[in-house]
């Protein structure tokens, strides 16, 4: 964690500490039809890790544990230009959902230790589009994909705490050269509807806090490569994203390294 931000985008606190580490693992099954000419997919993810928070280092606290489970309940993607064009344009649609089996105490959670877990479902419908053209940048290929998702949050049924939906965006631009891809990634979301809650105090907090509605951005470099080990394909890629504006959240700065192959 770099910072933490109040409804204007100004630092609140001069040493904020945190930081999260964490392993993950997803499993993505494609079904063996197509509807409406695109192919049909689902997955799973779960995480399990530490994570530590603190607005100094004496106020640090940190839990470790299982994080909540995101599942693409079902994502549908359908390339919109003939199979024999390198080019052009793959759209996609889906709903996801993020489920509340993460490590929760609602006891812990008051005396400010962070939680793995949410204890709130989120319900995630979201849309994909892909563009593909010529290499640009010297490269076989450019493409250009963007991701929106809508998240719906449901009431924390431990705490009655309600939390406002929110837009999200994730974006990038890469260039393939051969096996390898470079890129840049950007990620943004706004909260769109202020928090609520029924105790009086904790709402007084909220609306002086503009409804507690959250912003980020962040964006940094990806790079991937692609291999065959054993006859099977192996991709492996590592992003770097800096946290760079914020507001009634933090900034982090984050490194993902992701190994995939088919199964």
């Amino acid at each position: 964690m770099t910072g933490i931000y109040d409804k204007n985008g100004d630092e609140i606190y001069p040493d904020p500490v945190g930081s999260s580490k964490t392993l993950a693992y997803s499993l993505l099954y494609v079904y063996p039809f197509e509807v409406l000419g695109g192919s049909v997919a689902s997955s799973i993810s779960q995480s399990y890790g530490e994570l530590c928070f603190g607005v100094s280092s004496s106020r640090e606290k940190c839990s470790r544990g299982m994080g909540d489970i995101y599942s693409d309940l079902f994502f549908w993607s359908r390339n919109l230009t003939p199979e024999s064009d390198p080019f052009g344009v793959t759209i996609g649609a889906g709903l996801g959902a993020v489920i509340p089996v993460g490590k929760y105490n609602v006891d812990e959670g008051k005396k400010g230790v962070p939680q793995r877990g949410g204890n709130i479902w989120d319900i995630v419908p979201n849309a994909a589009v892909t563009l593909s053209t010529k290499g640009v940048l010297g490269g076989d290929v450019t493409d250009i994909s963007a991701r929106l998702y809508y998240n719906h949050y449901l009431k924390n049924d431990a705490t009655d705490y309600a939390s406002g939906d929110l837009v999200h965006l994730s974006f990038a631009v890469s260039e393939l050269y051969g096996k390898w891809r470079l890129g840049v990634a950007f990620d943004t979301f706004y909260q769109i509807e202020d928090d609520g809650s029924p105790d009086p105090r904790v709402a007084a907090d909220i609306s002086g806090s503009d409804g507690k509605r959250r912003y980020g951005f962040s964006s940094g470099p990806l790079v991937q490569k692609t291999f065959m080990l054993a006859n099977r394909p192996w991709s492996v890629k590592a992003k770097v994203m800096l946290g760079q504006k914020a507001e009634n959240n933090i900034t982090i700065n984050s490194t993902v390294l992701v190994l995939s192959t088919k199964i």
